[in-house]
């Protein structure tokens, strides 16, 4: 199982732009797919405020990151989720 969480640079109001967003998924999964075709284990966690998992872990602690990649979301979900937005 790979969970992917994106550390994203932040737009002028403090956001991860959704293009960015959107470019970083396709190069990760394609990265993923080219040696893992196994597409029902790849997943995306999302940070509820931009973020890295560093910073993240650090300021909410290891047990809520293990929550937010216990939620994660399967890839072809997220995408589609996305993509309706």
């Amino acid at each position: 199982k790979i969970t992917l969480c994106f550390d994203l640079d932040k737009d002028a109001d403090g956001n991860p732009s959704a293009d960015k967003r959107f470019r970083a998924l396709r190069r990760s999964l394609h990265s993923i797919f080219d040696i893992m075709p196994d597409f029902n284990e790849v997943y995306v966690a999302l940070f509820p405020t931009p973020s890295d998992p560093d910073e993240f872990i650090r300021s909410q602690g290891p047990e809520a990151f293990r929550r937010l990649i216990a939620n994660a979301q399967p890839w072809h979900k997220f995408l589609s989720d996305y993509l309706s937005k």
